[in-house]
């Protein structure tokens, strides 16, 4: 069945002329039949270029696989259930990203091409990516540093700690996280005014120094150490981050 380009243009031609997002229409084997300004310009091709672009000179071997098993689900089912999102390179070797969906062209009945409206989301996923990149990070840092760190919510909750809070002070994560601080066999009772009034402050704004203070290992011998705590924000809730680092010598009581 061959494709009617004047025929396609002036049936979609307000979507072709005045949408701000990708419009193109490829054959079943992904070719590209047209395109409009917007596609063409952020692929880095000419009007006379479109024959030279498929699928296949735009995305990789993995995605490959996944658009032709989306085009089968397509073709079988007639419609487009759910966006797809591609990584497309650019005529220059750059990458843009893309959401797209399909309208079927059909012909007597059946589909011979699809009409391929696309939006240009390179800006969200760099940013997303990014996100993601710099939470791996924190992770790693978060997992394998040497001070003991404590992740606690405004109501004063341990929500979690790292694995050299465990081996620093010898008691169980359960026996940390979800407990208050207030509760925390760690904390001697003297102890726990000055903390709860360095968790006030901070969560008023403030910004702390370190401040020393001893903490109770559960093998019974207490140590020194400074605690410094920072006020984060994850999609805009807040939280308490307290680092604690150990120093001078145990000392046995009881």
């Amino acid at each position: 069945m061959g494709y009617n380009k004047e025929e396609i243009r002036e049936k979609f031609k307000d979507l072709f002329e005045y949408s701000l997002d990708f419009v193109f229409v490829h054959d079943l084997k992904g070719n590209f039949l047209d395109a409009n300004e917007i596609a063409l310009m952020a692929l880095g091709y000419e009007k006379d270029e479109i024959p030279n672009i498929s699928f296949i000179t735009l995305i990789d071997e993995e995605q490959i696989k996944r658009g032709f098993e989306n085009l089968k689900r397509f073709l079988k089912e007639g419609k487009q259930g759910t966006q797809a999102e591609y990584k497309l390179k650019t005529k220059d070797g750059n990458f843009i990203y893309i959401e797209t969906y399909g309208i079927p062209l059909r012909k007597e009945g059946k589909i011979y091409a699809i009409l391929g409206i696309g939006k240009n989301i390179t800006e969200r996923k760099i940013t997303e990516l990014y996100l993601k990149e710099s939470e791996e990070k924190f992770r790693t840092l978060y997992e394998n540093s040497p001070f003991a760190i404590l992740l606690i919510d405004l109501k004063g909750i341990v929500l979690d700690c790292n694995p050299i809070t465990i081996k620093m002070f010898g008691y169980d994560k359960k026996e940390i996280v979800g407990k208050e601080i207030r509760k925390l066999e760690a904390i001697r009772p003297e102890d726990l005014p000055i903390l709860l009034e360095i968790f006030k402050k901070l969560i008023g704004g403030e910004k702390l120094q370190r401040v020393e203070i001893q903490l109770k290992k559960k093998d019974g011998s207490i140590k020194w150490a400074y605690i410094q705590a920072i006020l984060f924000e994850i999609d805009g809730e807040k939280f308490v981050q307290a680092i604690l680092h150990e120093h001078g010598e145990s000392t046995i009581i009881g």
